[in-house]
């Protein structure tokens, strides 16, 4: 089944809920927004939120459903080996970490949020240098 979606941009549907038939999908929408409008109305969210197993199962399923092609691609079988075995023993966020949420693990972390940088740990005279090269 071919993604209905531009590949460079997903929504949240997209990937958190299950494609296989219409049915399940929205039992598991409704189940899963149901626990999530109870923990937020009963202010239980907890700091950092992870995903619980089956929505791992149904994030992991949707990668492969629309990666499926990436998977088999003859050049990274070629350069990697066998790369269709980590669709079973692996989930794909166990390499591809900030895909699609980046670094952003926290209630109180807002994607392309605008805040002050730390200081550079780099001293200046190491910068000039390396300016100067």
């Amino acid at each position: 089944m071919e993604p209905k979606f531009a590949p460079e941009v997903a929504h949240c549907n997209d990937c958190h809920v299950p494609h296989n038939n219409v049915f399940n999908k929205y039992y598991f929408k409704a189940k899963d927004g149901l626990r999530h409008s109870t923990i937020f109305t009963l202010r239980r969210e907890p700091q950092v939120i992870f995903i619980l197993n089956e929505g791992a199962e149904v994030v992991h399923n949707n990668c492969i459903r629309c990666h499926s092609n990436l998977l088999k691609d003859p050049k990274l079988v070629a350069s990697v080996g066998k790369h269709d075995v980590h669709m079973t023993d692996r989930k794909c966020w166990e390499c591809h970490r900030e895909v699609p949420h980046g670094r952003v693990n926290s209630i109180s972390s807002v994607p392309n949020a605008r805040v002050p940088l730390p200081e550079s740990p780099v001293p200046n005279w190491l910068k000039q240098y390396i300016n100067n090269k």
